[in-house]
């Protein structure tokens, strides 16, 4: 499944901003010539009360920018939140070592919901039995398909690669309450020994959740993603 969000307006310009910020490197693609080149966004400025961001002009672009009319840009980036950003343009001025391009109406934010990870609040716990006891792993971030934690104790644990969980009760802190979703089964996928103050992480992922559960588990994704965007970057 793809979701895609429409950023536009003040939104735009933060995006464009923080590209600039991060040094964030950036694909663009022109169509028309089936070519593809990775560069830096420069800065953004205003040419006759138009909003414009330089690339930076590589000898290659130099090259495609002056054997034809560039009709139409294509840019590609992953932002901070390791979600996929496009968006097309046109309208190019060519300059002394870059090249001005114009803003474009709208930036797509495209987002693979069943592959996405977000980091979780704090308090957010993954709890379970293996071998007659109790096991409880802080989850560090969490997807539709899985999760990833740490064990909330410095003591030796017995999972290994492959050994399959049942009943992991997943705790989701919400303002005062708490919000639990039961996945049925679960694997684990990869183990971290000692991955930080003696603690082990482990990957796993979820391979029976009922239809109720993964409704509430997609509307708590979609709450922390909301939180992440206002808390962490602006766009």
């Amino acid at each position: 499944m793809v979701d895609i969000e429409r950023i536009e307006g003040k939104r735009l310009s933060e995006v464009l901003d923080h590209l600039v910020s991060e040094k964030t490197l950036v694909k663009v693609c022109l169509p028309a010539k089936d070519y593809t080149h990775l560069t830096l966004i420069l800065g953004t400025e205003k040419v006759k009360g138009k909003n414009y961001f330089s690339i930076d002009l590589t000898d290659e672009l130099v090259d495609i920018f002056n054997s034809q009319v560039v009709e139409e840009l294509m840019f590609e980036f992953n932002g901070p939140d390791k979600v996929t950003y496009r968006f097309t343009t046109a309208d190019t001025i060519t300059k002394l070592g870059r090249v001005l391009v114009r803003f474009p109406d709208v930036i797509e934010r495209i987002q693979k919901r069943s592959n996405f990870r977000i980091k979780t609040e704090p308090g957010t716990l993954a709890v379970f039995r293996w071998e007659g006891r109790k096991h409880k792993l802080r989850i560090e971030n969490i997807s539709l398909g899985g999760l990833y934690g740490l064990t909330a104790n410095p003591q030796p644990e017995t999972l290994k690669v492959g050994d399959l969980l049942t009943r992991v009760e997943i705790a989701f802190p919400v303002s005062d309450q708490c919000v639990l979703i039961t996945i049925e089964k679960a694997v684990i996928r990869r183990v971290e020994h000692g991955k930080r103050a003696g603690r082990n992480a482990y990957a796993m992922e979820f391979i029976e959740i009922d239809r109720d559960s993964r409704q509430l588990l997609t509307r708590q994704i979609y709450d922390l993603q909301r939180n992440y965007l206002k808390r962490r970057i602006k766009f």
